[in-house]
C-alpha cells in the first residue's frame, strides 16, 4: 500500500510539471495565455472568470448652478450680519480619481425670506460617466462676520445630508434649486 499510494503522488506531481512545462512553453506565440488554476478536488483545470473593463472615463467640465431660497426661522436679528452659502460638490471618477469642488456667495434677505445663488465651476479629467454628482449645501454665520463688541452674538451652521444628480454632459450648466430653513 505504501508504494502504491507513494507511486500514485509521483505521478501526481509528474503530471502537474508536465501540465506546467507543456503550458508555459508549448504556446503559440500568437495566442494570449489561459490563466487558471487547478481544482484541488476534481483535478480540473478551471478558467479564471473575466475581468471586467474599468468604467468609462470621460473629460468633463461645466458649471453647477445652486439656487439657494432660505426660510429664515432662527433668532438673528434683523441687520445682523447673513448667513454665508456654502457648497461641496463631489464626485468618485473612474480609476480612482475622486473630485471635490467648493463654492459660496453671501445670502440676500427680504424679511422671513432670503435665497443666494451658488456657482461652482468644474473640470474633471477621469469623470466616470456612469456615476452621479453629490453636493452638500452648508448655511453659516461665523464670528469674522460680527464687528467687534457686538451683542448679542449670534453663530449656527446648519449641513445637510448630501444630495445627488447624473453627471451632466460636457458643456453645460446645470442648475439645482434648494430650500432651506434657517
Amino acid at each position: 500500500m505504501r508504494t502504491r499510494s507513494s507511486t500514485a503522488v509521483a505521478s501526481f506531481f509528474a503530471a502537474m510539471v508536465a501540465l506546467g512545462t507543456t503550458t508555459a512553453f508549448a504556446g503559440d506565440a500568437t495566442e494570449a495565455p489561459i490563466l487558471g488554476r487547478l481544482d484541488r478536488i476534481t483535478g480540473a483545470f478551471v478558467p479564471n472568470a473575466a475581468v471586467a473593463p474599468p468604467a468609462a472615463s470621460a473629460v468633463r467640465s461645466g458649471t453647477l448652478r445652486f439656487v439657494i431660497s432660505i426660510t429664515y426661522t432662527s433668532a438673528a436679528p434683523a441687520g445682523k450680519p447673513l448667513p454665508a452659502c456654502k457648497v461641496t460638490v463631489t464626485h468618485s471618477g473612474a480609476d480612482l480619481y475622486y473630485y471635490t469642488e467648493h463654492g459660496s456667495a453671501k445670502a440676500a434677505r427680504a424679511g422671513a425670506t432670503g435665497s443666494c445663488t451658488v456657482t461652482v465651476p468644474y473640470l474633471w479629467q477621469h469623470a466616470s460617466t456612469t456615476d452621479v454628482v453629490y453636493y452638500e449645501v452648508e448655511l453659516t454665520t461665523s464670528a469674522a462676520d460680527y464687528a467687534v463688541g457686538t451683542l448679542p452674538f449670534f453663530h449656527a451652521t446648519q449641513v445637510h445630508t448630501p444630495k445627488s444628480f447624473a453627471l451632466p454632459a460636457h458643456g453645460v450648466t446645470k442648475t439645482v434649486s434648494v430650500a432651506r430653513k434657517y
